[in-house]
Formats: structure tokens, C-alpha cells, sequence
């Protein structure tokens, strides 16, 4: 299954989308069911690649005098 990663339409920080990850990742640690607890950790591997995403986005930000 792809996932199509768009910009950061939404201007959230790399922080935000890594507390949305730990969040995922707690939660799925918590749940009974082995596929829903993938599934989640795979959204919240999606919330790294925002994050990630969006630290690209602020240094070349930096370096092209965007904010």
C-alpha cells in the first residue's frame, strides 16, 4: 500500500506531527488486536514523514528568507 505524501498544506510544525506519532504509537500499544495495532503504527510512521517533511520545509524556509 502507497501512501502519497503531500506538503504541509496546513503549515504544521515538525513537533506537531511528532506528537501526533507518539500519540499513534501509544495508543496502538495499547490495543488487543494485532492488525489494528500495525495499522496504526503505520499511520504513525506516516506522522514521521510529515514531520520530517516539515523540517525540510522550515530550513529551506530559512534559506530562501520564507517563514
Amino acid at each position: 500500500m502507497g501512501i502519497i505524501m503531500a506538503d504541509n498544506p496546513e503549515g504544521h510544525t515538525p513537533g506537531y506531527w511528532r506528537d501526533r506519532a507518539r500519540v499513534a504509537r501509544t495508543t496502538a500499544n495499547g490495543l488487543a488486536s494485532e492488525a489494528a495495532r500495525r495499522q496504526l503504527l503505520a499511520v504513525a510512521e506516516n506522522y514521521e514523514r510529515l514531520a520530517d517533511e516539515a523540517e525540510l520545509e522550515e530550513a529551506a524556509g530559512a534559506f530562501t528568507g520564507r517563514v
